[in-house]
């Protein structure tokens, strides 16, 4: 370790005990023996047998600190090298030369169950009243400069609840957010966040500055009053800017789509009050054409949003819609945390019904779109005059799935024509229940990898 010289017996005595637990448990004991000569030896000694005793119990498993390599990892667990690669890296778990800590790996994917945490806090107390004389900011700080925090350590949030149990002075880490990050604190602030703790309560809890609150909320799509007053005040910013680094979708030929469905929408609706059902995204991009261009009612327009981060993003949005030039046509949208057939459901939108369905899907057809497509028409979510326009991926691997199915006991299609199958299932279910069906367009564009297609359908009772 380098500078380890530099360190007294007391920092190398919460060093070891905080952020060395990779190691062997006998060569941690035998370290703790050189340090800590002028405290109650005994009495720390008999902690550590009793960890080391629960661990060899098999009641706590001890960490290995194995780097694997992913590639081979994936290969023998017929994973996605892509898809496991990308939910590492938005796990903030770090890859080097390919490797990575096996044991964060096996947490992340659940073949890990337990979490290490050597001590009880009765225990932990022990430990922190020997050394909590030399504990501060500055000697944290130093620690922390000289060796880095092991990403996964769970332990971390728990030992920094009991820190601040002790009677000494509040740590706090603003100047370092980022250790933070690498554990599972922002994940605490933000479920105590969703149980409606609002941020000056929340810095207070965790000894934080409520700045550094916002930047943890940030990392789940909370974006606070100042973010959107600076970076979203305007429909433009929101339409075209990548929101804490999302995609967004603003192809031309996309765009090409979503002008020509607003077209073929005003022709009719022109003056008329729309009531809005839509798959957005957070970028919002086609629902701010409709609503700027339209009579869009918010408080009647419904937008679901399975991914958490996203509606997130869009609830925030809505919430601080007076900060944002023209941010009035977000007063009073629905936005609903979940599935589209889920939202339908829903006893808060169960009387909404609706006359222009934008069901922007990412994927291709499968049974869960087939029922979301029924439960329109069975629960009388369609008003009378209706357009629904739909987007479907349509590359080779997507109609391989709608033949196949997706899944062990979902049923498949008896063709890859994704088209056709929705144009008879709407057919068939406005024949049941009396409306008049016209096809409106038919069009596919590819302004990414994956070849897309978009049609749209008027009903009419």
């Amino acid at each position: 370790m380098a500078n380890e010289l530099e360190f007294s017996p007391e920092e190398k005595l919460f060093l070891l005990y905080l952020l060395d637990r990779n190691r062997n448990l006998d060569k941690i004991i035998k370290d703790f023996k050189d340090v800590i000569e002028n405290y109650k030896k005994e009495r720390l000694m008999e902690e550590l047998n009793q960890v080391k005793a629960s661990l060899i119990s098999g009641k706590r498993k001890i960490r290995n600190g194995k780097k694997i390599d992913l590639k081979e990892f994936a290969l023998s667990q017929g994973r996605d090298i892509f898809e496991l690669s990308k939910l590492l890296v938005k796990s903030n778990i770090p890859i080097e030369n390919g490797l990575v800590d096996s044991y964060t790996l096996d947490v992340l994917l659940g073949n890990e169950k337990e979490r290490i945490l050597p001590a009880n806090k009765g225990n932990l107390e022990v430990i922190f009243e020997l050394t909590k004389d030399k504990l501060n900011l500055q000697l944290w700080t130093k620690l922390v400069s000289n060796y880095n925090l092991v990403y996964g350590d769970a332990d971390w949030p728990n030992y920094e609840g009991m820190l601040q149990t002790l009677n000494k002075p509040k740590m706090k880490f603003d100047k370092k957010p980022k250790i933070i990050y690498k554990g599972v604190l922002a994940k605490r602030i933000y479920e105590e966040y969703q149980n409606h703790i609002n941020i000056e309560k929340l810095a207070k809890k965790f000894s934080l500055s409520e700045e550094t609150i916002k930047e943890f909320l940030k990392k789940f799509g909370v974006l606070s009053r100042e973010f959107i007053g600076e970076e979203l005040s305007n429909l433009e910013s929101i339409a075209g800017k990548s929101i804490i680094g999302l995609k967004v979708y603003t192809g031309k030929l996309k765009q090409k789509i979503r002008e020509s469905e607003l077209e073929i929408s005003s022709d009719y609706f022109n003056d008329k009050k729309i009531k809005y059902l839509g798959l957005e995204g957070n970028n919002f991009i086609s629902y701010i054409l409709f609503a700027t261009s339209l009579n869009l009612i918010p408080e009647k327009s419904l937008i679901p949003e399975r991914d958490e981060k996203k509606a997130n993003i869009m609830s925030s949005i809505v919430e601080n819609n007076e900060l944002i030039n023209n941010g009035e046509i977000f007063k009073g949208l629905n936005i609903y945390k979940g599935e589209l057939i889920e939202s339908l459901e829903d006893k808060k939108f169960i009387d909404m019904r609706f006359n222009l369905l934008n069901l922007d899907y990412e994927g291709g057809w499968s049974s869960d779109k087939e029922e979301t497509i029924k439960l329109l028409f069975d629960k009388d979510k369609l008003e009378n005059h209706s357009f629904i326009f739909m987007t479907l991926n349509d590359t080779a691997m997507e109609r391989i799935r709608v033949i196949k199915s997706r899944g062990k006991g979902l049923k498949g299609y008896n063709t890859t024509n994704q088209y056709k199958i929705v144009h008879n299932l709407i057919m068939n279910y406005a024949q049941i229940y009396g409306f008049d069906v016209k096809e409106l367009f038919r069009d596919r564009y590819s302004d990414r990898v994956h070849s897309m297609m978009a049609f749209g359908f008027k009903l009419k009772k």
